[in-house]
């Protein structure tokens, strides 16, 4: 939407207007799908402590996944106040990195669903780590995924060796040739669920002519 996530540029505040607008998109969205569908938001960071509780409060009667990253990720505590505030659960975690800035997440429960990056927080081992430690705390891990085919499958195997794995997003819905990188019968994702391999390594082959295909070069020029 044209006017999403343009909470006031000085201080993070939602006006009753742009928490309204927000709520009615939720309910319509409801509505559509009805109450069998899991819906998830995602706020980027955007929100004071003050504007994500408003918000937070008008979405409980949408019975919503999840409402992500609602107040910028460096203070726990203003994180913590947030969750203390409201029934609809919260997620945050991709820009936390290693297990030690999201263990205080976890232990200060903080979060419902965290949402590490493995990408960035370190690392398979270290995001088995962070989910150790949310398992401690009764917490579902649910990876923030915007790789190729190849880390998706790297997150498929991490999502498959820990016991609070809930779901693992996908990020390529425009990229039409996405798929279109392993050596594969059909499609990676089907009816919404990836199959874990078993064969050696991360189990799949990556199509070198597409590889090459879209291949930027070694001419990519950079401006600062």
């Amino acid at each position: 939407m044209p006017s999403d996530n343009e909470p006031d540029p000085y201080n993070g505040r939602l006006d009753n207007a742009a928490i309204e607008r927000k709520r009615e998109i939720v309910a319509a969205v409801r509505d559509a799908v009805g109450d069998d569908v899991d819906l998830a938001f995602d706020c980027h960071w955007d929100y004071s402590v003050e504007s994500g509780k408003r918000l937070a409060r008008s979405l409980e009667p949408y019975d919503i996944m999840w409402l992500e990253d609602i107040v910028p990720p460096e203070e726990t505590s203003a994180q913590r106040e947030l969750a203390r505030s409201t029934s609809t659960p919260l997620a945050t975690g991709e820009n936390r990195f290693r297990v030690h800035e999201l263990s205080e997440l976890l232990y200060e429960h903080a979060v419902d669903i965290v949402t590490p990056d493995p990408t960035t927080c370190g690392g398979l081992a270290e995001s088995k780590r962070s989910a150790d430690r949310a398992e401690e705390n009764y917490i579902p891990m649910s990876p923030h995924n915007v790789c190729s085919p190849v880390g998706t499958i790297a997150c498929v195997h991490l999502c498959a060796a820990i016991p609070n794995a809930d779901v693992l997003e996908y990020h390529a819905l425009e990229v039409d040739w996405w798929d279109d990188l392993l050596v594969r019968g059909g499609p990676l994702i089907a009816d919404g669920h990836i199959e874990v391999p078993t064969e050696p390594g991360l189990g799949i082959e990556l199509d070198e002519d597409v590889v090459e295909e879209h291949t930027l070069g070694d001419d990519v020029g950079f401006s600062s």
